[in-house]
């Protein structure tokens, strides 16, 4: 039986044990790199917020920006529009005017008619 006891004890750890002395120095070392990866993952988070409001301050400026640029996009079209409205009037007067011109070229074609039938009258007598 005490073969037995002596073998349970070996199985169950005793809580009230110190660690080996190696241990401590593993457990130490790990809490600082545990402390070392916080402060590393506060650090990147920090970064990560800055990051993201310098973003959305970028975002907020673009937004700005199109709808500035929505605004003159608009007054573009309205100025295309009042353009090709003045190009068909011009179109029109240049119509206008080419048929002045040909009226104006047949009446001199009358009047240089009349001025050498008048010339060959007044010449006849």
């Amino acid at each position: 039986m005490l073969t037995r006891m002596a073998a349970t004890s070996a199985v169950i750890p005793n809580v009230n044990a110190k660690p080996p002395q190696g241990a401590r120095s593993v457990k130490g070392r790990g809490e600082r790199e545990l402390a070392v990866a916080r402060r590393e993952l506060a650090f990147t988070r920090q970064g990560l917020r800055r990051s993201q409001e310098e973003l959305n301050a970028t975002n907020e400026k673009l937004k700005a920006t199109n709808e500035e640029l929505q605004a003159t996009n608009e007054e573009l079209q309205s100025s295309n529009e009042e353009l090709t409205t003045l190009n068909e009037e011009m179109q029109s007067v240049n119509e206008e005017l080419q048929t002045l011109n040909q009226e104006l070229q047949t009446k001199g074609e009358d009047l240089s008619w009349t001025s050498n039938a008048m010339k060959n009258l007044l010449d006849g007598t």
